[in-house]
C-alpha cells in the first residue's frame, strides 16, 4: 500500500494515463506507417494463417511469439476502411496498432521504475520521466509495429534485476539469488535482443560495464563470479536453442545469428568518420536541442565525480551511466554508422536523468533557502531544456502519425459512388493499388486516389508525377516522411537526402480522378523537336524529357534502379548546358513543370554524386525570331519537382539552360517537362528512342 501512495509513482501513473488517452483519441486516424510496419504485419499474417513453421521464416523474432500471441489467438480487429498494404486485413493491422500503443504504455511504466531506481529524488526522476514521455522519439515509435522500444519490455526488467544484485552482493550464494541476479537477467536480455536487435546498443555496454564494476568492487569474489556465470548461462539458454532450431530450417546467413550479423553490416553508410561525427552533432542539436544537450553533458560531469555527485545518485549507478554513454560515443566515432533513433533510443533515459540532475543542482544553487522559488526555478529550467524535443518536435510527429489515416478517411467520404484507389511506396498486387499507366488511365471519374510517399510510381512515371503535382488535391496531410525525426531515423538509406521539404512525396494526398482528368486536358500542344548541346550516352536522348514512359520491369526490376533510366544527361563539359524544344504551333505559356533527375543517382563517371541541377534558366523562343528571358531558379539541388511561373507569353518554343554548382563534374540532366493547361503530344514515345539502359547495378 505504501507504494501505491508513493507520490512519484502516482505522478508517473497519471502521466501514463494522459499519454494513453492522447493516443487512443488519435486511433481513428492511425493506419500505420507503410514501410517497416508492412514487413512486421506480413510476418504476423504468416503466423496467423499457419501452414509455415516459425523457424522456417527468415529472421525469427521473439516479438512474434511473445508479444503477438494475444492478437493471433483471439483474432483482434477494429472496424476500418480498407487501406493500402494491409487491404482486406486492415482491421487486424489497426488492432495491432492499438495493441502496440498499450505495450508502449507498459514500457513507460518500466521506464518510470528504472529512472526511480537510478535517481532517488522524486522531482529529478519525474522530470526525466516527463522528458522521455513527451519525446519525439517515443512519439515516432509508439504506434509502429516495428518499434525499438518494445525490446525494453524485457530489457528494463533485466537491468533492474542487475541493479538489485548490487544491493545483495554480500548475501551468501543461493540458488534463488543466482537465478534472480544472474540467470534471469541474462535470459531477459537475450529475449530483448530477439524482440528487437537494436536494444544491443544499450544492453551490451550496460552488461559489460556492470560486470566489470562488480568484479572490481568485489575483487573477484566467488559470489559475483557465480552470478556472472549464471548470467552467461541465461544468455545461452535462449540464444543457443533458438540458433540451433533456426539452423534446421535456414542456412547460416539467414539464420537467427546470421541475420543479426547481416543487419549490422547494413548499418554502414558511405560516410567518412569525420562526416559521421559532423552529422551526429547536427542531428543531436536539431532533435534534442542544444539546451538539453548542454544540460545532459553538465549533469554527466556532475555525477561522474564523487565531489560533485548528489547523494540521491548512487556512485555505482552514476559511473555505470557515464561509462555506458562514453562507450556508445566511442562506438559512434569508430563505426561510421549513422541512424540516430535506431541506436540512441535507450540512452535517452540516461540523457534525461543527467539533464534533470543538472537542473536540480542549478535550482538548489540559485535558491538554496527558498523551497518554493527553488521548485519554480526547477520547473522553468526543465521547460526551457525540454522545449525542442517536447514542445517543438513531438506535436509535429504526433500529428504526422495521423496524416495517412486522415487521408484514407477523407477519401472514403469523397467516394460514395466510386472506389478508393492507392498510389503508395511500393508496387502492390491488389485491385485497389494503382501501379502502372494502364490502371491509372482506367480510373473512373468517380474514383478517388490516395497517395503515400509514391516513390515507385513517380520514379516510373514522371509525367504522372507532374500531373499529380499540377492538380489541386482534395486534401493533403503531413505524414512521418515530412518530419525531421524520420530523416534522422533512416537517412543512410536515402543518401542523406532530406524529403521534409518535398510535399508531393512526404504528404499523403487525396485526389478526385475527375480533377486529374480536368488537369490533364486543355488545348493540344505538339512538341515538334527537341535538341540539346550534348548527350552523354546514346540512350540519354534529349527527347526523353517529353516521352511517356513504358518501363518493362516493375519497381524491383534492375532496369528501374539504373541511375540513367529515363534521363537526358549532358556531357561532362563546362556549362551551362542547354536543351531546347520547339512547338508545331505557337502557344501562350505561363507555367512549366520540371521533374529533375531522381535523387538515387550514385557517384559514377557521369554524376560523381551530384543529385540535381543547381541553376536553371528558361528562355522563350519567340514566333518572329529572337528570345525572351522567362524564369530563373537557383539552389534547386533538393527539389523533387520544380514550378516555373512567369508572365504568359506567346512562344514558338523554350530553351532550358542548366548548370551544376562548382564541382568535379558539370553534367546536368532532366527527367520530364510538362506544360500545365495543355494536352502535350510528341511524334515519338519511349520505345521509339535509341537504345535501352544497361542492366541496373
Amino acid at each position: 500500500m505504501a507504494r501505491l501512495r508513493n507520490p512519484y509513482l502516482l505522478a508517473c501513473a497519471g502521466t501514463i494515463v494522459l499519454w494513453l488517452i492522447a493516443w487512443l483519441v488519435a486511433v481513428p486516424n492511425l493506419y500505420g506507417w507503410l514501410v517497416d510496419d508492412e514487413d512486421t504485419f506480413y510476418r504476423f499474417q504468416t503466423y496467423l494463417i499457419g501452414g509455415q513453421h516459425l523457424f522456417d521464416i527468415q529472421w525469427f523474432h521473439a516479438y512474434m511469439w511473445f508479444l503477438m500471441a494475444p492478437p493471433a489467438l483471439f483474432h483482434w480487429t477494429i472496424p476500418s476502411h480498407v487501406a493500402a498494404r494491409a487491404y482486406a486485413a486492415t482491421p487486424q493491422l489497426r488492432a495491432l496498432i492499438v495493441y502496440t500503443i498499450v505495450l508502449h504504455a507498459i514500457v513507460l511504466a518500466l521506464i518510470a521504475a528504472f529512472l526511480g531506481r537510478l535517481v532517488r529524488r522524486r522531482s529529478v526522476a519525474f522530470g526525466a520521466f516527463l522528458i522521455i514521455t513527451t519525446s519525439p522519439t517515443l512519439a515516432l515509435f509508439t504506434p509502429l509495429l516495428d518499434s525499438r522500444y518494445l525490446s525494453l519490455l524485457a530489457a528494463l526488467p533485466a537491468l533492474l534485476l542487475l541493479l538489485r544484485g548490487v544491493d545483495r552482493q554480500d548475501a551468501p550464494i543461493r540458488a534463488g539469488s543466482l537465478f534472480g541476479d544472474g540467470f534471469l537477467p541474462g535470459f531477459l536480455i537475450a529475449v530483448a535482443e530477439d524482440i528487437h536487435y537494436e536494444c544491443l546498443y544499450l544492453v551490451v555496454p550496460f552488461s559489460v560495464v556492470y560486470w566489470i564494476m562488480r568484479l572490481v568492487q568485489a575483487r573477484g569474489a566467488w559470489p559475483v563470479l557465480a552470478a556472472l556465470l549464471a548470467f552467461v548461462g541465461g544468455l545461452a539458454a535462449w540464444i543457443v536453442p533458438v540458433q540451433l532450431l533456426s539452423l534446421l530450417y535456414q542456412p547460416f546467413a539467414t539464420s537467427y545469428i546470421g541475420m543479426l550479423l547481416g543487419q549490422y553490416a547494413k548499418q554502414l553508410p558511405p560516410y567518412s568518420h569525420l562526416e559521421n561525427l559532423r552529422t551526429w552533432v547536427a542531428v543531436f542539436g536539431s532533435e534534442m536541442g542544444w539546451p538539453f544537450i548542454v544540460a545532459a553533458a553538465a549533469g554527466a560531469v556532475l555525477v561522474a565525480f564523487d565531489r560533485t555527485r548528489p547523494a540521491y545518485v548512487r556512485r555505482f549507478d552514476a559511473r555505470l551511466m557515464v561509462a555506458c554513454v562514453l562507450i556508445f560515443g566511442c562506438y559512434l566515432l569508430a563505426s561510421s554508422t549513422f541512424p540516430f533513433f535506431r541506436m540512441s533510443f535507450g540512452y535517452q533515459l540516461f540523457y534525461a536523468a543527467c539533464a534533470c540532475v543538472c537542473i536540480e543542482r542549478i535550482s538548489a544553487a540559485v535558491a538554496p533557502r527558498w523551497p518554493m522559488l527553488r521548485r519554480a526555478v526547477f520547473v522553468l529550467a526543465l521547460l526551457g531544456v525540454a522545449f525542442v524535443p517536447t514542445f517543438e518536435r513531438s506535436p509535429e510527429v504526433y500529428a504526422a502519425q495521423q496524416g495517412y489515416g486522415k487521408a484514407v478517411n477523407l477519401a472514403y467520404r469523397l467516394a460514395p459512388h466510386g472506389q478508393v484507389r492507392f498510389v503508395v511506396t511500393f508496387d502492390d498486387d491488389d485491385p485497389q493499388a494503382v501501379i502502372d499507366r494502364y490502371e491509372f488511365d482506367r480510373l473512373a471519374s468517380t474514383d478517388v486516389v490516395v497517395t503515400y510517399f509514391p516513390e515507385s510510381f513517380t520514379f516510373k512515371y514522371p509525367d504522372l508525377f507532374a500531373l499529380l503535382h499540377d492538380t489541386t488535391p482534395a486534401g493533403s496531410f503531413p505524414t512521418l516522411w515530412c518530419t525531421r525525426e524520420m530523416w534522422a531515423q533512416v537517412p543512410s538509406f536515402y543518401g542523406g537526402r532530406r524529403w521534409t521539404d518535398e510535399p508531393d512525396l512526404c504528404q499523403s494526398r487525396v485526389y478526385r480522378v475527375a480533377d486529374l482528368r480536368r488537369a490533364a486536358g486543355g488545348p493540344l500542344l505538339r512538341i515538334a523537336s527537341v535538341h540539346a548541346d550534348s548527350t552523354a550516352l546514346p540512350y540519354l536522348d534529349p527527347r526523353r524529357v517529353f516521352a511517356l514512359r513504358t518501363p518493362s520491369n516493375n519497381w524491383f526490376g534492375a532496369e528501374m534502379w539504373n541511375p540513367y533510366w529515363d534521363l537526358w544527361v549532358s556531357k561532362a563539359t563546362p556549362g551551362p548546358h542547354w536543351l531546347a524544344a520547339r512547338f508545331a504551333q505557337p502557344a501562350r505559356i505561363g507555367t512549366i513543370t520540371l521533374v529533375p533527375p531522381d535523387f538515387r543517382v550514385p557517384p559514377d563517371f557521369l554524376w560523381h554524386g551530384r543529385k540535381r541541377d543547381d541553376t536553371i534558366r528558361i528562355v522563350g523562343l519567340l514566333p518572329g525570331g529572337g528570345t525572351r528571358p522567362l524564369w530563373a531558379g537557383t539552389h534547386l539541388q533538393d527539389d523533387a519537382i520544380i514550378d516555373a511561373h512567369f508572365t504568359p507569353t506567346l512562344l514558338a518554343g523554350v530553351r532550358f539552360e542548366l548548370q551544376q554548382d562548382p564541382g568535379p563534374n558539370p553534367s546536368v540532366g532532366l527527367k520530364y517537362i510538362r506544360f500545365p493547361g495543355f494536352t502535350q503530344t510528341t511524334a515519338w514515345n519511349d520505345v521509339d528512342l535509341p537504345g535501352r539502359p544497361p542492366p541496373g547495378r
